[in-house]
């Protein structure tokens, strides 16, 4: 842990010899996940303000945040949004249910030109413009949240714009770019 803290070189070598020696991925996350825990002074894994990934994936999820952290749709988005917009890149690098769905979509939208990084922002807009339900809840998207959200990425063409408002689940006939 405190090589992780100081040296990603040297936890980078410390990690892969682990491996070698049979502790498991998870075994290794786990006892990360509390000394991460007991640093940070917080009692849940979804508290810590970072995760811990694998160095094999930490590498890919620190790119997607850089990617994304320096654009203006990140620096005019509220702290729900972007927490919703990391969220979902530790997903995708973590590899869990919610992130092979993410990566689904993704791949999905790569035959109409959408990159990994255009998803990204994306799901950053849609956070920014999903409004609660009566009951307080996010996530339920409707057609003007989701058609508001494709609109403010930019430089979508019309294709990947109509992928994006099917790929949410919206049907073909109201396809504002179909």
């Amino acid at each position: 842990f405190r090589a992780y803290q100081r040296d990603k070189g040297a936890y980078n070598r410390i990690y892969a010899r682990m491996i070698e020696d049979g502790f498991s991925r998870d075994r290794i996350k786990n006892a990360m996940e509390s000394r991460m825990k007991k640093a940070q002074g917080v009692d849940t894994v979804s508290e810590l303000d970072q995760r811990f990934l694998p160095p094999e994936r930490q590498s890919g999820y620190d790119d997607a945040m850089e990617a994304l952290t320096g654009t203006k749709l990140w620096k005019s988005a509220d702290e729900r949004s972007r927490g919703a917009a990391s969220d979902a890149i530790f997903d995708l690098f973590a590899g869990n249910s919610a992130g092979e769905k993410i990566r689904e979509k993704i791949d999905g939208g790569s035959s109409v030109g959408l990159s990994e990084s255009e998803y990204m922002l994306y799901l950053l807009a849609r956070s920014m413009y999903d409004e609660p339900t009566e009951s307080g809840k996010y996530g339920s998207y409707t057609n003007q949240e989701i058609e508001d959200a494709i609109r403010a990425v930019p430089g979508l063409s019309k294709a990947e714009r109509g992928y994006l408002w099917l790929a949410q689940g919206k049907n073909e006939k109201s396809n504002p770019w179909g």
